[in-house]
C-alpha cells in the first residue's frame, strides 16, 4: 500500500490556512476576520512544543509503568496522563513524594496548555530600505492569548524531561533501586 503524503507539505499548516487553500473561493470571507498565519514563522514553535509533548507521553508511560509495577492488574487503556497522577498518588506514599508528584503535576497541566492551544505569529510590514516593496516580520508569538516564545518552549520541553526523571524516581523505588 502507498504511503500517503502530507496534502499541504511536510510541516503544520493554521486551520485557516487549510481552508484558504482548500476553499479559494472563500479568500474574501476570510481576510478580514481571520488574517492569513505566518506558518513558516511558526516551524520552530510547532517543533519545539511537538518534543515537547512527545516527552509528555513518555511522561506517561512512565507513570503506566509506576502503576503496572504496583498493581499488576491494572487495565491502562484509556487513562490521560492527569488520571495516570492521580491513580498512582493513590498507589504511592504522598508524603515521600510530595515535590517529584508535584513537579509531575505541573508538568501534565503545561501539556495540557500545549496541546490544546494554537500557536499564532503577529507580524508587521517593514518597507524595503531601498523603497522597492517589504516584507511580513514577525514581531510577537502567542500559545492561546497569552505571549509566549521560543525560549518559554524549551522550559515547557525541560519540564517534560524533569518531571519524567522524577517519574523514574518513583519507579525505581518501587522496584526496590536507591
Amino acid at each position: 500500500m502507498a504511503r500517503q503524503q502530507p496534502p499541504f507539505g511536510r510541516g503544520v499548516v493554521s486551520w485557516t490556512n487549510v481552508w484558504r487553500r482548500a476553499c479559494r473561493d472563500d479568500e474574501e470571507k476570510l481576510r478580514d476576520r481571520y488574517p492569513e498565519h505566518d506558518d513558516y514563522s511558526a516551524t520552530n514553535m510547532h517543533s519545539l512544543r511537538g518534543l515537547a509533548l512527545g516527552q509528555a507521553a513518555e511522561l506517561e508511560s512512565a507513570l503506566g509503568e509506576i502503576i503496572r509495577t504496583l498493581d499488576p492488574s491494572a487495565k491502562l487503556d484509556k487513562q490521560t496522563a492527569g488520571q495516570r497522577l492521580r491513580w498512582v498518588e493513590k498507589l504511592v506514599d504522598i508524603d515521600d513524594w510530595a515535590w517529584e508528584l508535584e513537579a509531575i503535576e505541573k508538568a501534565v497541566k503545561t501539556r495540557n496548555r500545549l496541546a490544546h492551544n494554537e500557536i499564532q505569529i503577529g507580524s508587521v510590514w517593514r518597507d524595503y530600505a531601498t523603497g522597492d516593496g517589504g516584507e511580513f516580520v514577525p514581531v510577537i508569538s502567542l500559545l492561546g492569548q497569552v505571549d509566549y516564545d521560543e525560549s518559554d518552549l524549551l522550559s515547557d520541553l525541560s519540564l517534560m524531561q524533569h518531571a519524567t526523571l522524577m517519574a523514574i524516581e518513583i519507579l525505581r523505588s518501587q522496584l526496590g533501586g536507591t
